[in-house]
């Protein structure tokens, strides 16, 4: 899989450049005296992390038949999974997400979820100064609170 990328360098401070790069969340920054420095380390790590997803996704290659259908569409789901960072689903309710992520399961703004953080039964949990929520717990109050108006 070819990769086109755009990569820029700002300089920090007088004559030190920095060149920031982020795959699925693992964000690296690359220094050096040129700006062309800093981007040629970005380059050749970003190359690298994609060589890398690239392994990961392993096609075998299979005669159409009907038996082997199954495996195919396994192997496509499997680099569905690796590419699809965003468009994240949850599959278990056991599970703690972030205020981020439970508004954007609920596709509301982030105005509308601090409100709802803030209703006196709402299932959230302080862990520091973030808030996590219990997805199952989340999706039985909005089904509690799904005839009713939730003051926003």
């Amino acid at each position: 899989m070819e990769t086109i990328k755009k990569f820029h360098a700002n300089e920090y401070k007088p004559g030190k450049f920095i060149c920031k790069v982020q795959i699925k969340g693992n964000r690296k920054s690359f220094y050096g005296n040129t700006e062309d420095e800093a981007i040629n380390k970005a380059r050749l790590w970003y190359e690298d992390e994609i060589q890398s997803l690239e392994d990961k996704i392993n096609i075998e290659e299979t005669q159409p038949s009907s038996k082997d259908d199954n495996l195919i569409l396994k192997q496509l789901n499997q680099i569905g999974d690796l590419l699809k960072e965003k468009n994240r689903t949850f599959d278990t309710d056991d599970i703690y997400i972030t205020v981020k992520e439970a508004r954007e399961y609920l596709r509301i703004s982030q105005g509308q979820m601090y409100s709802l953080i803030n209703q006196p039964d709402f299932p959230r949990q302080k862990i520091g100064r973030t808030y996590r929520i219990h997805f199952g717990e989340l999706k039985d109050y909005m089904k509690k609170h799904r005839f009713s108006q939730i003051e926003v």
